[in-house]
């Protein structure tokens, strides 16, 4: 397997495959990888989305190297094992890696960021989840994330930790970067989670 160094669509494409077993291909996470250019997260060729080769990209040396690898290593595949049902379809894959990324960018400007511990990634993947079914019109309840995680943590039965996500989400317990309090990245409205992302 490739490294995120030498193009960032193609490791996600092999990742994600890995992970979900869907068939994609680099040229589905070149909106995601667009989107992190425009910011100065990575470094692409200088040609339209119509071009018929875009890549490579490769993430940009900046104050923020680090979230990237981190999104690109370890978050991005966790949040393709944790999509509701039906929407890791490779005609899916543009869009939900493209959200993902505008959802990074907006993190980092709040000064948010989510590293690759067992922790960080199980709340990227909550809030990616609660993004991903409010996007598809289903928002889900507290009830319904847990019975999704808990599926996936066949380890154990994770309730707990899922529930502290949760709440991290939901802004308790919560910090920024600058050791403020954090706005919540969820709000819970008439008993369904919402993301504020």
């Amino acid at each position: 397997m490739t490294g995120p160094s030498n193009d960032v669509a193609r490791y996600l494409a092999e990742e994600w495959q890995e992970v979900t077993g869907s068939g994609v291909a680099a040229e589905d996470f070149w909106l995601c990888c667009q989107t992190l250019t425009e910011r100065g997260l990575l470094i692409g060729q200088q040609r339209d989305l119509a071009a018929v080769a875009i890549g490579p990209f490769r993430i940009a040396i900046s104050k923020y190297s680090a979230p990237v690898r981190d999104f690109v290593e370890a978050l991005v595949p966790s949040m393709a094992a944790s999509l509701p049902a039906g929407t890791a379809a490779a005609t899916a894959v543009s869009g939900i890696s493209a959200a993902a990324a505008t959802c990074l960018v907006e993190l980092l400007d709040r000064g948010v960021v989510f590293g690759r511990s067992a922790e960080d990634r199980l709340r990227w993947s909550i809030l990616m989840y609660v993004k991903a079914s409010g996007d598809a019109g289903r928002p889900p309840s507290r009830s319904d994330v847990l019975v999704h995680f808990r599926r996936l943590r066949v380890e154990h039965d994770g309730s707990e930790e899922v529930e502290a996500a949760l709440l991290w989400l939901l802004g308790e317990h919560a910090k920024s970067l600058l050791g403020s309090p954090q706005q919540a990245l969820l709000s819970e409205r008439e008993g369904l989670l919402h993301s504020e992302v």
